[in-house]
């Protein structure tokens, strides 16, 4: 706990200061919450806060304090640590009274504690950090108010001078950048439901009524969210000397041999996983928040009172996602579809706070993969691109000088590489440039790529396929290439530890083809020759050497013995084959029990073939996995399609919800800078569509209906775009500001 007991004479008007912290800070003003950081970051990229605190202020005496946390050994995944560390600066002589120095006080809080929850209540390896223990009784309530006693607080220890990283930099100190990304949101929501309770509790618990617990009682109590939440629970209570409540957080419920079912079930289950403990010391409106945000669909209170009753005042969370705002709009006459997109976009929603995350509940890792697929789902449907900029800044942050980088960043588990991630990663900033047209951003990390791609061709054997290839090649889990890391198997594929895998030389074209459009976009076009001709070459070897016109199918290796959705995929994907017979692949592929089978998360790629080939009218009878899932009662699209599932909610299969727009609706841009754009609706079987995609001129908007075949409706663009309406072997050209009717 740190604080400053400062004098005013008068409130400014202004009174701005920069924070940070190493691990984690929560700021406080005359007792006062005014935000909690940095936002995540690596020790040579670290973010400060701003706040105008004014408000906050009164004339006379003023206490400027923080709760500052270090998780140690126990700290999550994605949290870096040089040493614990506070630092306020002001932003001017003015605030200079705030600067933290040796007139700061500091004193170690007793009262909170972290642990490691086990195994029998959370079997899957987690990352998200420990559980926290509250002894009320240990903690000085009022050390940060005006007027508070400095008892038990010493002078803190002031480290180096803080500064920003184009201020000097020590190779082994924080390089402070300014947050670069809004702060989390942060609502007042109730939960919703009991959903299990031992009839102590009132249902209007939820709605904020009062309900006491008598003396030396044991209870449970299951409260269910719509669906899954980022956020901070929020529990106010007084009396209860004693009384322990363990507050536990899960994603499902599940059986008493731990195994998920159907979601809409509840009956008979149970709430297990992490899990905080908040032990009460009997005073007046003591309050339980815990440090770090949790992930939960359903909490469980369990409460065991001693002698004196517990008064629970009330119960509720405040949201803790990236403020993302949906700005674009599907709907149909399917209405599964219409859940499936509403999924998605939630999805991808708590898939993301101060950084992407492949899972919420568990890694909280932006891996780019994830990334790359679920960040086209936040940023296309709302217009902010700020968390997908600040990915690809650590994203290259993670090279360190190298030739590739970690599959995933911020994180600790340093020298981790899937080289396809680093691909993934330029898919990223063809995306953002595809978004922005900011030329000048993409310049710096422009010889990253040239890296990357130098880095796989040097793998290129002389017939043009990728050799024996190092590192973690993840792919995708399958019967043939499953998880199992105890017998040297972690879902990759055939010829990727032996070479000429025609799946990763596919990979490895798709990277050279994204990375020739980036440089075309940079004047770099001999750059760009020099990629495609590489690229070609690459499909000209699988063809020639994994195409087997027997099976009429590619092969894995040259020795034709293992086929997969995936290659054949990727092989339409990259023009490997093109017309009819690309048509009639995919067609044949994708209904071929015999071929490994592809996940949801590789269908992205099996949707860009549909666009690729022109069977776009395929698109909505290729989403019944995902239709299953919401028949399963999900609410958010799981790591991978099954009831058993690890993660309830997982990036990587978000998608949809932009594809819908994409390509039932038909709307793509076309180039960069969001100015041109191709309409080419899709129904499929449906009968009617209406959509939209945010444009900052105003949206794209298309109504559509189909009947006998036979499309009609209206198609609006935005002053300062154009489109092209291709429909039924037709092309109409639109100029920006009109809506047209077909």
């Amino acid at each position: 706990m740190f604080k400053k007991h400062i004098e005013l004479d008068q409130v400014p008007e202004h009174f701005i200061i920069h924070v940070s912290a190493d691990n984690r800070y929560r700021l406080y003003i005359n007792g006062e919450p005014v935000g909690h950081g940095p936002a995540q970051g690596t020790i040579s990229n670290w973010q400060f806060d701003t706040y105008n605190i004014a408000k906050f202020l009164e004339s006379g005496e003023n206490v400027i304090s923080s709760e500052v946390w270090q998780w140690g050994d126990r700290r999550p995944w994605t949290q870096l640590s040089h040493r614990t560390a506070f630092v306020i600066q002001g932003d001017s002589e003015r605030e200079a009274c705030a600067n933290t120095d040796e007139t700061w006080l500091v004193k170690k809080c007793d009262a909170v504690t972290f642990f490691d929850v086990p195994k029998t209540e959370q079997p899957h390896t987690t990352g998200v950090g420990p559980g926290e223990i509250w002894e009320m009784e240990k903690y000085p309530y009022g050390w940060n108010l005006p007027g508070s006693s400095i008892s038990g607080f010493i002078a803190a220890t002031a480290l180096n001078r803080a500064r920003t990283a184009d201020h000097g930099k020590n190779s082994y100190e924080w390089q402070l950048h300014a947050r670069r990304i809004p702060f989390p949101e942060n609502k007042k929501v109730r939960l919703p439901r009991i959903v299990f309770n031992d009839d102590m509790v009132s249902d209007k618990f939820t709605k904020g009524d009062e309900s006491i617990i008598s003396a030396n009682a044991n209870l449970e109590i299951v409260f269910a969210c719509e669906r899954l939440m980022n956020a901070y629970p929020v529990l106010n209570v007084s009396g209860g000397k004693d009384s322990k409540i363990h507050v536990t957080y899960a994603e499902a419920l599940v059986n008493s041999d731990m195994q998920k079912v159907n979601r809409t079930r509840m009956d008979g289950l149970q709430c297990r996983g992490l899990y905080d403990i908040f032990n009460t010391d009997g005073g007046e409106n003591r309050q339980f928040k815990p440090l770090w945000y949790r992930t939960f669909k359903y909490i469980k209170l369990e409460i065991e009172t001693k002698d004196d009753p517990l008064h629970l005042h009330d119960f509720y969370f405040l949201t803790a996602s990236y403020p993302f705002v949906l700005r674009s709009s599907f709907e149909c006459n399917d209405e599964v579809l219409n859940k499936i997109f509403e999924t998605g976009w939630w999805t991808a929603r708590m898939c993301a706070t101060d950084i992407y995350m492949d899972c919420p509940y568990y890694e909280r890792l932006q891996y780019f993969f994830d990334v790359n697929v679920g960040s086209q789902v936040t940023t296309m449907l709302s217009g902010d691109v700020r968390l997908l900029r600040n990915a690809i800044i650590y994203g290259y942050d993670s090279m360190q000088g190298g030739n590739q980088i970690m599959c995933a960043a911020p994180g600790r588990e340093i020298g981790k590489i899937i080289p396809f991630f680093s691909i993934a990663w330029i898919d990223l900033i063809y995306s953002y440039l595809v978004q922005t047209a900011r030329v000048e951003d993409v310049k710096e990390w422009q010889n990253a790529i040239y890296r990357i791609m130098d880095w796989y061709t040097s793998h290129l054997n002389c017939n043009n396929l990728l050799g024996p290839m190092p590192y973690w090649n993840f792919v995708d889990c399958t019967r043939m290439w499953p998880w199992d890391p105890a017998n040297g198997s972690i879902c990759e594929p055939t010829g990727a530890k032996t070479g000429n895998s025609a799946l990763l030389s596919l990979q490895f074209v798709y990277g050279l083809e994204r990375a020739a459009t980036v440089m075309d976009h940079l004047g770099e076009a001999e750059t760009a020759r020099i990629y495609r001709e590489r690229a070609g070459k690459i499909k000209e070897a699988v063809r020639k050497l994994c195409y087997d016109a027997g099976e009429k199918y590619f092969a894995e290796t040259p020795e034709k013995v293992v086929f997969s959705q995936h290659t054949n995929t990727m092989a339409v994907l990259m023009g490997c084959v093109e017309g009819k017979e690309a048509c009639d692949l995919l067609k044949r592929m994708i209904k071929d029990d015999g071929l490994q089978q592809m996940s949801t998360q590789f269908q992205n790629f099996y949707h860009k073939a549909l666009i690729k080939t022109g069977l776009q009218q395929e698109y909505t009878q290729s989403l019944g996995q995902w239709k299953e899932l919401i028949k399963s009662g999900f609410t958010t699209f799981p790591e991978y399609p099954n009831l058993q599932t690890r993660s309830d909610c997982h990036m990587w299969n978000s998608f949809p919800a932009y594809d819908l727009i994409r390509i039932v609706c038909g709307i793509e841009p076309v180039g960069i800078g969001m100015k041109e754009f191709e309409i080419r609706p899709a129904l499929g079987d449906l009968k009617w569509v209406k959509g939209s995609l945010f444009h900052p001129s105003g949206n794209i908007r298309v109504n559509v209906e189909k009947k006998d075949g036979n499309y009609s409706g209206t198609v609006f663009v935005p002053v300062g775009t154009k489109a092209k309406l291709i429909l039924e072997g037709s092309t109409l050209e639109i100029v920006g500001g009109n809506t047209v009717k077909f």
